[in-house]
């Protein structure tokens, strides 16, 4: 199951949509350059370093949604967090309880 880039380009106001993307039709990789977006009571935070720096960082709330050995489904509602290169999921949000 694939799924696209989280961050995708968009062509600027005038610009064609043919234009956004390259002519191989694969996108250019995203370098943003140290963005910063945080929202509270539960919400999401996200952080971006980039030229070299290569620090991106996520966390909120997401779906888990797949299929295990024996062909259940299941959908849990977790707390991901995506520091640089690490993935890491909860059941609680790890901010607000310390320590479990």
């Amino acid at each position: 199951m694939a799924s696209g880039p989280v961050l995708k380009k968009v062509a600027s106001e005038g610009a064609s949509s043919e234009s956004a993307t390259s002519e191989s039709g694969s996108e250019d990789r995203l370098r943003p350059s140290s963005n910063s977006v945080k929202t509270d009571a539960h919400g999401t935070s996200i952080r971006s370093t980039s030229s070299d720096g290569e620090r991106f960082e996520y966390s909120g709330w997401v779906y888990h949604v797949g299929v295990n050995s024996i062909g259940h489904e299941y959908c849990h509602f977790r707390f991901l967090r995506i520091r640089g290169r690490y993935v890491e999921m909860y059941k609680r949000d790890p901010s607000e309880h310390p320590g479990i």
